[in-house]
């Protein structure tokens, strides 16, 4: 019963796709992309009723935001995050630091609409987070009002023309929508969906998602040195399989999945000259929403200095009317690197 909810949000986030894409490029739309083996795997044995994103942007639920292949286990994930993340959050210049603008943003986004209808619009200025998640931000002691301790919306959209290949590409319809607090050193991801969804895929030069985020934290930093004081990043409303996959292997199948405070796990703790983190936290930080926020972290060195996620706190919440819709999230504590 409940994978035919899954399957059936599926088929239908796929079919609005299409409709949609159809209806504003004239039939020029992108394939959707194929369901691997994996993939399928995981839509027929899902114990959740996960729900896609209201937009029905149904690639959303499926793409890695990073160039390496996502983890299909804990111990994958963990042995990945340590060779290919963890080694160099000590770095000086490694990896290769971002040199983004905010004029390169404006170049290619627009700031738009953060409430998408009015129907969904929140009462009195409440972020999307902090109508979800307000006993959660309560704990953490996060504003939950737009304007409060400098929390601030953003929707950036890929809504302009640029250049790929030589050829001018029409825009791609890409958004990242969230909200931060540089004052309280808070950053919520709620909704993203990469102007790169394929290989291949004419695509602006800036389209990272960490690169965008970064940009906005800047921005609203407006040279306050708060910007190197970021201590939670939060994947709001986690729909990506290849993390849902290592969160279903973690919780036992969601069996072990609680609400709130959820679950907290290792990455990075030093204890007495020792270096100690679990493979549950490092699998969680190699994930495709993990993956993010390391790369947030580690190519702008230059700005935030060295900072590591210490800990991963995953849990779920039961939403809609009824609360019969299950969403998971994943809580990033930030801190600084202090050397293995």
């Amino acid at each position: 019963m409940i994978s035919n909810i899954l399957a059936t949000h599926l088929l239908s986030g796929f079919l609005f796709a299409l409709a949609l894409l159809y209806l504003c490029q004239g039939g020029a739309a992108r394939a959707l992309h194929a369901y691997s083996a994996d993939e399928h795997f995981l839509l027929e044995n899902a114990t959740l009723p996960l729900n896609p994103r209201e937009d029905h942007h149904a690639e959303n639920l499926l793409h890695f935001l990073s160039k390496r292949t996502p983890p299909k286990t804990v111990e994958e994930g963990a042995r990945k995050a340590e060779s290919e993340l963890l080694c160099y959050f000590g770095a000086d210049n490694a990896p290769t630091q971002a040199t983004w603008k905010e004029e390169d943003l404006n170049r290619w986004y627009s700031d738009t609409n953060y409430y998408d209808d009015e129907w969904d619009k929140p009462p009195d200025g409440i972020s999307l987070t902090g109508k979800t998640l307000a006993r959660e931000m309560a704990a953490l002691k996060i504003p939950t009002k737009i304007g409060d301790r400098g929390l601030q919306k953003f929707h950036w959209r890929q809504d302009k023309r640029f250049e790929y290949k030589g050829e001018q590409s029409d825009a791609t319809n890409g958004f990242y929508k969230g909200v931060m607090s540089v004052e309280r050193g808070f950053i919520s991801a709620e909704d993203n969906s990469s102007p790169k969804q394929e290989p291949d895929d004419p695509h602006p030069p800036l389209y990272k998602m960490s690169d965008v985020y970064f940009l906005e934290w800047q921005r609203q930093a407006g040279g306050s040195n708060n910007v190197k004081k970021l201590r939670y990043f939060l994947r709001y409303h986690v729909v990506n399989l290849d993390t849902l996959a290592i969160i279903k292997e973690i919780t036992n199948g969601y069996t072990t999945l609680q609400e709130w405070p959820g679950t907290e796990f290792t990455i990075y703790k030093k204890v007495k000259g020792q270096v100690q983190g679990t493979d549950e936290g490092k699998a969680l930080l190699r994930t495709p929403n993990g993956v993010a926020v390391a790369y947030f972290l580690l190519t702008n060195k230059r700005v935030l200095g060295k900072r590591i996620p210490d800990t991963v706190r995953i849990w779920k919440t039961q939403e809609g009317l009824n609360e019969d819709i299950t969403w998971v999230h994943m809580l990033f504590h930030i801190v600084e690197y202090k050397g293995i």
